[in-house]
């Protein structure tokens, strides 16, 4: 770990702004639509149609928002696979990363998952092309803006990553459609998904120091065996994706898990202590750091990023 000063590293974590408070800035206008599964007249939606539940246990479906502001330093472990993220396997089981809806802790949220209907299902499925998910990507282009929000969607066949498009074309048109279908489904699933319990990916920046002042976010106990000093990343890794530990042992990710609840519990109970802060900070008497915790779900590689 190259030194630093503990009172830098709480003042860049400070004033970062966390991308989950813009997630969802471009789609708000969105958020009552019930027109599921619509697709603009004329436009073919038959082309590259595939069973999104094919009955086999392999990823099927990533959809996320990419980039969208600065990321806080060491803490991409959060949205190193996108946020607002929504995957789905072939056995119709799914999992969300917070974001679909607005909530300035989306970041820090458990992932949850679930089960497809088989309506949502058939719905996702008129909407993407499963077989041919590039030919969404007609007329997209890189965002004009620097770290501007893009939208992906993979599958095991391609992926597509838009910045920008015309919504007055017939491809444009039918982007926006298929999104905001996989959008109106995920927001109601987020609400129905069960939170996961299992493993958890765990990075830290330090050494950190509370903020001098007299109403500073509390600083929590480091509650498992293993040093905080050891998910500490080095500061040529701030950066990186895939750069994160993971925490599989049971009762250690369970107490963990007990450490960013009451974190939560927190900053909704007190938000104007945490108006300028983005980060829980622990101590374990050798250690204080800055930790951000992300649910490890299936699919990941060693480095806990999705793979086809």
């Amino acid at each position: 770990m190259k030194s630093l000063c503990p009172i830098v590293v709480a003042f860049v974590s400070a004033l970062a702004c966390s991308p989950s408070q813009s997630t969802m800035d471009a789609d708000t206008s969105d958020a009552g639509s019930n027109d599921v599964g619509t697709i603009d007249a004329g436009i073919e939606v038959g082309a590259g149609r595939q069973p999104l539940c094919d009955g086999v246990p392999h990823l099927r479906l990533s959809v996320a928002y990419v980039g969208g502001g600065q990321v806080v330093p060491g803490s991409g472990v959060r949205v190193e696979n996108g946020y607002a993220l929504f995957a789905v396997d072939g056995t119709c089981s799914y999992w969300l990363a917070g974001g679909w809806t607005d909530d300035a802790l989306s970041g820090d949220l458990p992932v949850r998952t679930g089960k497809l209907s088989d309506t949502d299902a058939r719905v996702i499925e008129d909407a993407l092309p499963l077989g041919d998910i590039a030919a969404l990507g007609a007329g997209c282009s890189p965002s004009s803006i620097p770290d501007a929000q893009s939208r992906t969607l993979r599958t095991a066949t391609g992926s597509v990553t838009c910045g920008q498009f015309a919504t007055s074309t017939a491809a444009g048109m039918r982007l926006e459609a298929a999104w905001m279908t996989v959008q109106t489904i995920a927001r109601t699933l987020w609400q129905s998904g069960t939170p996961m319990d299992g493993a958890l990916h765990v990075s830290a920046v330090g050494p950190a120091s509370l903020p001098p002042t007299p109403s500073s976010p509390p600083a929590y106990a480091w509650p498992i065996a293993v040093p905080l000093s050891s998910f500490v990343l080095d500061s040529s890794d701030w950066s990186s994706s895939g750069v994160s530990r993971l925490v599989d042992d049971p009762g250690s990710a369970r107490q963990l898990r007990t450490m960013r609840d009451q974190y939560l519990a927190d900053r909704t109970a007190q938000p104007g202590l945490y108006s300028n802060w983005d980060g829980l900070i622990a101590t374990d008497q050798s250690t204080m750091a800055i930790v951000y915790m992300r649910d490890a779900i299936p699919y990941e590689d060693a480095q806990g990023l999705l793979k086809f």
